[in-house]
């Protein structure tokens, strides 16, 4: 049987939708690769689609595995003055918004928390299709 072609970035979407949609759920169709949302409103999707085992839930991460990629990115960083701050911004009360705020302020690091983020979220996929049992092809 041939590797189950999935879509990454819808991957890596259903993975950080819980810290923003409330009671979203996301599920890939093991048959087709297609990853289903299944918010308030939706329609059309299968009406056995949490009972179903050709249809699995994809967990989101959790706020602190979110939180552990910008501390990652922040400790591998060259520049110790850009790494105490994007740090400091992660002590804030909302440490989420607080990082991308900091961040901005350092428009040449942009492309590398991209890519680093990225990164972090292709290891979750693997991961993932890989504890699934799935032998996956990621587009």
């Amino acid at each position: 049987m041939p590797p189950l072609k999935i879509d990454l970035d819808d991957f890596s979407l259903a993975l950080t939708a819980g810290a923003e949609l409330d009671e979203a759920a996301h599920y890939l169709d093991t048959a087709t690769g297609e990853v289903l949302y299944a918010g308030e409103g939706v329609e059309g999707l299968p009406a056995d689609l949490r009972d179903n085992p050709r249809y699995r839930w994809i967990e989101p991460l959790a706020s602190g595995d979110l939180l552990g990629i910008m501390e990652s990115y922040a400790d591998g960083l060259d520049d110790p003055a850009v790494a105490a701050w994007l740090r400091q911004s992660l002590q804030a009360p909302e440490p989420g918004p607080s990082f991308m705020q900091a961040l901005s302020r350092f428009p040449g690091h942009r492309e590398a928390w991209i890519r680093h983020q990225l990164h972090a979220f292709a290891r979750t996929a693997r991961a993932w299709s890989e504890g699934q049992g799935l032998e996956v092809e990621w587009t």
